[in-house]
């Protein structure tokens, strides 16, 4: 009975328990394979961990300190952002912020090339004129024309000296004359030099020479009757004049751009229609223009010349007695 106890105790060992075994025991190795190939990658990961743990060590102390940084700004920083938003709530209640943020949403360059050029011109000139000096020529013609008759006034004497045969209207006009004779020559002188010399590209120079020769009979006859008249104050009558039209013709700034006192002294002086009519042979004619500058001018000459017709005599004499009592004080000429 016994050999038959051993006999199935053999049997169950080697049909159950064995295999049993075998397999707990493959298993257990199996186990013990993964384990020892997941220790191997643990220990090829502990080193990047390793960094990774001092990364964040380093990043957690930078956040510190940033914390610490901003807990000790915070109540600055609080009261900058409630002002803030108190100019904000101010903002909106004067104007719109919608429109605001719209304009800022705009292209910026398109915004900087409207406000640098808002409207692009096509130029078209009717008159064009060369250059500087060619636009400045006008004004300094003029000049020129008035400087020389006064040359001519501190050259020339203006009455005959000793007994004289002729009547004091006679000697004005025959000065007149004199005086105008030589003006021409200087302002032939003038506006030739001016289309030869100086190439100032002037579009009428027959007619530049032709107004400039006008221009200067009428500044003689001013210049001259001054003279003639009043004497020694009339040289200095004449440059005041000068220094006047200088700055109120608007001869190198437009009349609007000028003080208040040249802009209403504008219209009465020579200058003004002078230069005007010199600035149409330069440029271009227009004869409503020059006509306009042509009666003005003429109203000046004739103006003149019924105040040296009808005033020399009286005013003269007047003036020569007056230069007799002062030549004792060794003041004037």
């Amino acid at each position: 009975m016994l050999q038959l106890t051993y006999k199935k105790f053999l049997s169950y060992y080697n049909e159950s328990l064995e295999p049993q075994i075998r397999s707990t025991l493959s298993s257990a190795k199996q186990t013990l394979t993964n384990a020892s190939a997941m220790l191997t990658k643990v220990k090829q990961f502990i080193p990047q961990a390793t960094d990774k743990l001092t990364q964040a060590k380093n990043t957690l102390g930078t956040a510190n300190h940033a914390i610490q940084k901003i807990q000790t700004e915070f109540p600055t920083l609080s009261a900058k952002i409630k002002e803030l938003a108190n100019k904000l709530r101010t903002l909106e209640e004067e104007a719109d912020i919608a429109e605001i943020v719209q304009l800022l949403k705009n292209d910026v360059n398109a915004e900087r090339d409207f406000f640098e050029e808002p409207i692009k011109l096509k130029e078209h000139r009717v008159f064009p004129i060369a250059n500087y000096g060619t636009a400045m020529t006008p004004f300094y013609t003029v000049l020129s024309i008035w400087v020389g008759c006064l040359l001519l006034i501190s050259l020339l004497s203006v009455n005959l000296h000793g007994d004289t045969p002729y009547s004091i209207r006679e000697i004005y006009f025959g000065r007149l004359l004199t005086f105008a004779t030589f003006s021409f020559i200087q302002t032939l002188i003038i506006t030739i030099g001016d289309i030869f010399l100086v190439d100032g590209s002037i579009q009428a120079p027959a007619y530049f020479i032709l107004f400039g020769l006008f221009i200067s009979l009428v500044f003689v006859t001013v210049v001259y009757t001054l003279v003639a008249v009043f004497g020694n104050v009339g040289k200095a009558l004449a440059i005041v004049m000068l220094v006047l039209q200088i700055a109120g013709s608007g001869g190198t700034y437009p009349v609007e751009l000028l003080p208040r006192f040249f802009q209403l002294i504008n219209p009465f002086l020579p200058f003004t229609y002078a230069i005007e009519m010199m600035r149409e042979a330069v440029g271009g004619i227009i004869w409503s223009t020059v006509w306009m500058d042509l009666i003005f001018l003429l109203g000046f000459w004739f103006i003149f010349i019924l105040f040296g017709f009808f005033l020399k005599k009286l005013l003269s004499e007047k003036m020569e007695h007056f230069m007799n009592k002062t030549r004792g004080l060794d003041i004037f000429h």
